[in-house]
């Protein structure tokens, strides 16, 4: 699959520059393509040069495709092909990671500034220590920091680029493909599934700003995980946190899940499908908030409810998955946010430096 080079996302060598003939031969970031609205200059693309971190302006002509990392998901097909997030997570950090592997996993910091500093504290240190490894930015320091949000049953992998105006980084990413959702790793990539969100570089701030919404991503499912899931599962007899882990883990097994199903109501979070569920749920229970349910045994045409919490939280919790992921929730995320409430693996990271 050959990705469209207007989508933007990518690593670049620049060449044949008249005005600036000391940049040619030089890696850079491709932060905007010409037609994308971070852009202002419709015929010209803005690029971030690795070993200066000067921001420049080119045309298509003079900058090539060198992307050591696209490189790696066209020259293998099982890593290009997946769209399961853990596997692909694990895979595109043993092929592109050192072979020393990812540093123990580590739970995530209790806010937004110390998550990111866990994320580009590793990268930061490289670079003042001088390291200049790896072919993916020509002897500059690369790193890749893997996210597990174990309690949203979601992974990702972030790739970081050490330049003097700051770390660029830029979300690799798979999601299941089914129900005509989701998109593989080469997908995501590459855009080429016209999802509403495609692969790009952050900048500094960027970056901190993803942060910040991971972080108001773990206080959401937190917050619901504690007011409304685990008191389900206690009226449902799971009075300790190991019987609701271990209740919850039970619904998820890939051989219940093929015969019994997990769903949720309502399914879909168009705000014009949402309107007339919550005055379908306002008709028949006066006085209460719409809720969403999480439903097992709707392969077998017994639907039983197992959870259900505050319809207007899970639709913040999937306003901010769309944006970040270009993923609606699904039912099983909230028997996983059940499943690792209250452990260290709920959200955890960790980081490598990469090789490629």
């Amino acid at each position: 699959m050959q990705p469209k080079f207007s989508t933007g996302g990518w690593m670049v060598l620049i060449h044949g520059l008249v005005s600036r003939p000391d940049l040619n031969g030089q890696l850079g970031l491709l932060y905007a393509s010409s037609n994308s609205p971070r852009n202002d200059s419709p015929d010209r693309n803005v690029v971030v040069v690795i070993s200066t971190g000067e921001l420049i302006r080119c045309l298509e002509k003079n900058l090539k495709l060198d992307d050591a990392i696209l490189r790696l998901h066209q020259g293998t097909q099982s890593l290009a092909a997946q769209h399961v997030c853990q596997l692909y997570a694990d895979e595109l950090c043993r092929k592109a990671g050192s072979k020393e592997g990812l540093d123990k996993m580590k739970p995530f910091d209790v806010n937004a500034e110390g998550l990111y500093q866990q994320i580009v504290g590793p990268c930061q240190l490289a670079a003042g220590k001088g390291e200049t490894k790896g072919e993916a930015t020509k002897g500059g320091v690369s790193r890749l920091v893997r996210l597990s949000l174990n309690a949203f049953g979601h992974s990702v992998v972030l790739h970081l680029v050490h330049t003097p105006a700051g770390i660029y980084g830029r979300m690799l990413s798979a999601l299941v493909k089914q129900n005509g959702m989701g998109y593989t790793g080469m997908e995501w990539l590459s855009n080429s599934a016209q999802q509403k969100t495609s692969c790009k570089w952050m900048n500094p701030l960027e970056l901190k700003l993803f942060a910040t919404k991971i972080d108001r991503l773990r206080i959401l499912v937190s917050k619901v995980t504690e007011s409304d899931l685990v008191p389900c599962a206690m009226a449902a007899g799971m009075d300790s946190q190991d019987e609701r882990s271990d209740w919850a883990a039970r619904f998820l097994s890939p051989q219940y899940v093929l015969v019994n199903g997990i769903s949720q109501q309502p399914g879909m979070f168009e705000e014009k499908f949402l309107q007339g569920y919550r005055d379908r749920q306002n008709l028949a229970r006066p006085g209460y908030p719409p809720r969403l349910g999480i439903f097992t045994g709707v392969h077998t045409g017994t639907p039983t409810q197992l959870l259900d919490f505050d319809l207007d939280l899970a639709i913040a919790i999937n306003n901010l998955t769309s944006h970040l992921f270009d993923k609606d929730c699904q039912g099983f995320q909230w028997l996983k946010a059940l499943e690792f409430n209250g452990t260290d693996r709920a959200w955890e990271l960790s980081c490598q430096e990469s090789k490629i």
